[in-house]
């Protein structure tokens, strides 16, 4: 039986893994999030090929892009002088030697494979756009969903008919659920809890004599940083192909700090007893992305919207500029310390007149100062780009302005960027920081706090430093004032 042809799904994520390569091949290149997410468009799509050959290619080459996601970071830890970038590096060599010992044996899937071989001899950041380009290369099979059963010719023949080999052993992880939610492409665990970790897999056939599937959890995490399960899956009655289902606990069992990247971990599959049929080639879902900030325990700010904000940022910072660790840390710092502040003056109205921006300076110095994070730290008026800032952490600039005229929405504050990023240019930095009071007379509600912190640019200069920006809402109306 022949399933119907469906190029679309299959042409898409390919095309735009391959357009992913070739714009990372650039020096400047950081952003290794949008080859991650290719890499996991590719794998939703692996899973549902008959031709266990064609889904072990596709899921091949998904590899092929988070290997080079890992390259990305490597170069760019190493431009911004980021302390021990070569362990991107070390990570995608090994990432290479365990998917190379456990990969599907099909001609397509080795050709893919192989494409990787170099990265044993890559020494130097120069190495990375040709390796990308011999990514951006290999040859994939054509995405059309057919069926793996061969027909007998019609023709006239009096040769005997060979019996064909078995098809490929393939495993397809259809999905994760954590604590019976879909899991996210990065999902969060509140540290030192446990939950339930459920899977789907789809069995393309049993082998003989195999009494068990079992799944392992592999990464490059510290042994003693988590907690997931093996899961051992009985043999199933029926024809395949079989649809299976795992349950578990799993943890993390520290929390991260903001500027930790997620835990990693990938299931590999095999046949017990290890004496049957093997390799198995899996496909589809199989990688977890968890993050394990506890903002329920340790908020950032105290205002989960706000928490969620900030972590966004955070991400869209890391995936979208190349911004120095360090300097990333100090720009957190501040946008997360005046959020807090942000949300205090909204949900109180502590800011309920009009203030001058020397006033403003006053206060937010204080609210800086008390942070244990902050403290002696904060610098007052250092001069940079021939100006005069207002505050900085470690020579990250903070400009303060505030409007007394008329309503702000985020979009607004716009006008004060290009002055930030002079003094963030200035100082040798790729980040700035901007905070603007707006204490005008208010004939509206206010906006909610999430809605008022953002990343803005000098679009008028092309200029590509971020600002992010925090828009204080103050010297609001009662909400008695505003019923007609």
């Amino acid at each position: 039986m022949t399933r119907r042809a469906d190029f679309h799904q299959t042409f898409d994520s390919r095309l735009a893994g391959l357009e992913s390569l070739i714009a990372a091949r650039e020096a400047r290149y950081i952003d290794a999030d949008r080859l991650r997410r290719d890499a996991d468009a590719i794998d939703e799509v692996a899973p549902y090929y008959e031709r266990t050959a064609s889904g072990a290619a596709y899921t091949a080459f998904a590899e092929l892009l988070r290997i080079g996601a890992l390259l990305v970071q490597w170069r760019a830890g190493v431009l911004s002088g980021e302390a021990d970038a070569d362990r991107f590096l070390r990570a995608a060599r090994e990432r290479h030697r365990i998917w190379k010992g456990e990969g599907p044996s099909t001609d397509a899937a080795v050709g893919v494979r192989g494409a990787a071989d170099g990265i044993s001899v890559v020494t130097e950041i120069a190495d990375i756009g040709p390796m990308l380009a011999a990514f951006a290369s290999v040859p994939l099979p054509i995405g059309i969903y057919v069926s793996e059963r061969r027909r007998l010719s019609t023709e006239s023949s009096d040769e005997e008919e060979k019996q064909p080999p078995p098809p490929q052993l393939a495993v397809a992880f259809l999905k994760f659920s954590i604590d019976g939610q879909p899991a996210a492409e990065t999902h969060f665990l509140t540290p030192g809890e446990t939950h339930d970790l459920e899977l789907e897999v789809r069995v393309s056939r049993w082998p003989d004599g195999a009494d068990a599937l079992e799944l392992r959890p592999l990464t490059i995490e510290a042994a003693g940083a988590y907690e997931f399960p093996v899961f051992t899956l009985g043999r199933p009655s029926g024809k395949p192909p079989f649809v299976l289902h795992g349950r578990g606990r799993a943890m993390i069992k520290a929390p991260q700090g903001l500027n930790a990247r997620p835990f990693e971990f990938r299931y590999a599959a095999s046949f017990r007893p290890a004496a049957v049929e093997q390799p198995v080639a899996t496909l589809g879902q199989r990688t977890l992305r968890i993050e394990s900030i506890d903002l329920k325990v340790n908020s950032l700010t105290g205002y989960p919207g706000l928490d969620a904000r900030i972590i966004e940022i955070r991400d869209a910072l890391r995936s979208r500029f190349n911004i120095p660790p360090d300097d990333l840390g100090a720009a957190l710092k501040l946008v997360t310390a005046l959020s807090a502040y942000m949300g205090r003056v909204l949900q109180d109205n502590e800011i309920a007149e009009v203030l001058s921006e020397k006033q403003f300076q006053a206060l937010v110095r204080a609210e800086l100062r008390r942070r244990p994070d902050i403290g002696a730290a904060l610098s007052e008026h250092p001069r940079a780009a021939g100006g005069i800032t207002d505050l900085s952490l470690h020579a990250v600039p903070l400009e303060l302005k505030v409007e007394a005229q008329q309503r702000l929405g985020l979009s607004d504050c716009s006008r004060y960027v290009a002055q930030t990023t002079s003094y963030a240019v200035g100082n040798g930095k790729r980040i700035g920081v901007l905070c603007v009071l707006d204490c005008g007379p208010k004939a509206h509600a206010p906006a909610p706090a999430d809605d008022c912190v953002g990343i803005l640019l000098d679009e008028a200069s092309g200029a590509t430093t971020p600002i992010v920006t925090v828009l204080m809402q103050a010297n609001l109306a009662t909400p008695s004032a505003l019923s007609r």
